[in-house]
Formats: structure tokens, sequence, C-alpha cells
């Protein structure tokens, strides 16, 4: 089992600086466990830093079990519980991968893929992927949770700089408390978001996707 809480934190970055002029790409995160648990403001990161041009390191979690990402740090609301891979530079922001059969994001709790860039040849943002090649999700349930995808500015080119979400669950998947799914850019066309073979999909309590 693996517990990430009170602010503990994983994080793999790119660095531009007087050492590293150009900034290399990030490392990536691969934690295989048998149950996840993220809460309190624990976070896994995957970032590259403003003005670096190295590729975002991507997040691979295998829960055999379980991931659960709940609640904020109680003595820093803005230390939320978080999966995140993003660029802050040219570099384009690596993916995200969760592999559990049970996945619950709640009461603040995110996974995240952003470009946070508002340079004209910032990054594209990563994507996002929720599915288990062995065994089928059974159980996808956002509770004030928030799976997004997003790009502070839309391409300039035919190059898209948002990223995509890629939900398959055999089982329920519930959205619920205000949760939402979302792949956005503040300037131009959003990304996708597609949803493969739940039994049922819930939406309530203003819940959006």
């Amino acid at each position: 089992d693996m517990l990430r809480q009170g602010g503990g934190f994983i994080a793999v970055s790119s660095v531009k600086d007087s050492e590293h002029p150009v900034g290399g790409a990030a490392g990536s995160v691969d934690i295989n466990v048998a149950r996840l648990t993220m809460q309190d403001g624990g976070q896994i990161l995957a970032n590259t830093a403003g003005g670096s041009d190295g590729a975002g390191g991507s997040i691979t979690v295998r829960a055999s079990e379980s991931a659960t990402l709940v609640r904020i740090d109680p003595n820093d609301p803005q230390q939320v519980s978080k999966l995140g891979a993003s660029t802050g530079g040219k570099g384009a922001a690596g993916n995200i991968f969760v592999l559990t059969p049970q996945l619950t994001i709640a009461d603040g709790a995110r996974i995240v893929a952003a470009s946070n860039s508002s340079d004209p040849n910032a990054g594209a943002a990563g994507s996002i992927f929720v599915w288990n090649a062995n065994q089928p999700v059974q159980n996808l349930t956002l509770s004030g949770g928030e799976i997004s995808a997003f790009a502070v500015e839309g391409p300039v080119s035919s190059e898209p700089r948002e990223g995509n979400i890629h939900l398959t669950a055999n089982g329920i998947m519930l959205l619920e408390k205000g949760s939402s799914v979302t792949a956005g850019v503040r300037n131009g066309l959003g990304g996708e978001i597609s949803f493969s073979g739940p039994s049922q999909l819930v939406l309530r309590d203003m819940s959006q996707i």
C-alpha cells in the first residue's frame, strides 16, 4: 500500500536555470501498489518549470485494488490531494495513466493535466487515461472531485495544445457534489472527453461534464 497525506508529495520536474540553460526532460513516475491513498493534500506531480524547453514526465499509477484521492490539507486550503502533470514552458506535459478497478476522487481532490503558460510557443497539455487492461474498472466515483485537462492559451497554428480525457469502466461512473470532468482551453477549441463501457453514468448535485 502507499499513503501520501498532510502535504506529503512526490515530484519530478524539469527546471531552466544558470546550470541548465535549456532545461532537460522531466522524469516519469511509475507506481505499482495494491492500494493508493492520497489524502489531506498529498500530491504526485510531474512538471516542467516556466521557460524550460524539456518535455514533462508522465505519471502511471497501477493500483490492483483501489486508488483514492481525498480532501485538501487542513492547514493549507490551496494544497489539494492531486495527481498532476503540467508544463510551464515549451515542452509538452506528460500524460497521466490510472489503472485500477476502483477509483475515488473526493472532497476537493483532483487529477489534472495542464499547459500553464500563456506563451504562444507553450507546450501542449497532457492527456488523462483511466482504465485497466487486465481487470475492468468497476467503479469510478467523483464526489466533490475533479478530472481536468486544460491549456491557458489555444493554439496559434494547427498544433493542438489542450489535453484529452479517456475514461473506461464496466460498472458505474458516478459524479456527485458538484464534481466535474472537463477538457478545455481559454482561447480556442477544447480537448475531447470520451467514456467507454459504463453500465450506468450518473450525474447529480450540479456535477458536470
